[in-house]
């Protein structure tokens, strides 16, 4: 007896059409991913050099803010410091000690904007330095201080850009009346 195979129309496999299709949906969702998560790893990375750029203004400001209104003499373009936009001095009387302080700004070779500081004892002589960093990626040709005689106003202008995948720009302009005169 001669067996004759029929054929089976209830296959359960997929034609090569289906999975053409299927590779096709698989690949387009992939790439929507991919496109996705790039977009959200830019936008992150962007915001967070906008929350820095930010943040080294401000702590700039506030560091300026402090020392000018406690000066008693400001001098611009100081000669001890070259490169120094402003230095700032005052007198602090402690017990039976005055503390002579003197804070300079200057712009160093890596654009960052330095607070130099020197803190005399009248009592025993002691001297005190120290430098600290108050903010990176300064834009070196836009910052600078100006003192407005007529008003007894100086003016600082900070500004701040970071590129990475973009460039990002913070600027602030500090005006700030001096305890004493120029």
């Amino acid at each position: 007896m001669k067996y004759i195979r029929k054929q089976n129309n209830n296959q359960h496999g997929l034609t090569i059409m289906e999975l053409v299709i299927a590779i096709a949906i698989v690949g387009i969702t992939g790439a929507s991913v991919v496109t996705l998560i790039s977009l959200l790893y830019n936008s992150s990375g962007s915001t967070s050099d906008s929350v820095t750029v930010q943040n080294q203004v401000g702590n700039a400001a506030a560091w300026i803010i402090v020392d000018a209104q406690m000066a008693q003499h400001v001098e611009i373009d100081d000669t001890l410091y070259p490169g120094s936009l402003v230095t700032f001095e005052w007198v602090v009387w402690k017990d039976d000690d005055n503390i002579k302080n003197e804070v300079s700004y200057v712009i160093n070779e890596l654009n960052e904007l330095e607070r130099i500081f020197t803190l005399t004892h009248s009592y025993d002589g002691d001297v005190e330095q120290g430098i600290t960093i108050i903010a990176k990626y300064l834009d070196a040709e836009k910052t600078d201080c100006v003192y407005d005689s007529s008003l007894h106003l100086i003016t600082f202008n900070i500004a701040v850009s970071k590129t990475y995948y973009r460039s990002v720009n913070a600027t602030s302009i500090v005006k700030v009346v001096p305890r004493a005169s120029l």
